[in-house]
């Protein structure tokens, strides 16, 4: 069930795995980055779940201050309203964005609030979901 489609991005609740979809199409604003990542909570909170992929593979960028809005504020409420988030990324290719994404993945690793593992795609990240 598609719970939100614009052309920057797309979250998708697969009934059959119970893992929320999250599809990041290309750039996105402050206020984009940060409505998407409610909407994901929001899909967590309905369908009561704590597992997500995150395909970024077309992600073009985060800005350090969402960066540290994902890290300080959206990581620790979503901890808070479903538990650890159990989440499979598809990374960019683009290098530059690996090493932000990464930044972001090692604090809510370190806070404990996110687990967080990278796969080539997404039949591979529902196999660790599922695991």
């Amino acid at each position: 069930m598609i719970c939100f489609d614009e052309k920057y991005a797309e979250i998708k609740w697969d009934e059959l795995n119970r893992v929320v979809i999250l599809t990041c199409r290309g750039y996105m604003t402050s206020e984009q980055l940060r409505g998407v990542y409610e909407k994901v909570l929001e899909c967590f909170i309905k369908n009561k779940t704590n597992k997500m992929i995150n395909d970024a593979k077309n992600f073009l960028t985060i800005r350090a201050e969402d960066q540290d809005w994902l890290e300080n504020d959206w990581g620790p409420r979503s901890y808070k309203a479903v538990g650890v988030v159990k989440s499979a990324g598809i990374m960019p290719d683009n290098l530059i964005q690996k090493n932000v994404i990464g930044k972001v993945v090692d604090t809510a690793q370190q806070n404990k609030v996110a687990e967080i593992k990278f796969f080539p795609d997404i039949s591979k990240a529902l196999m660790w979901l599922r695991s």
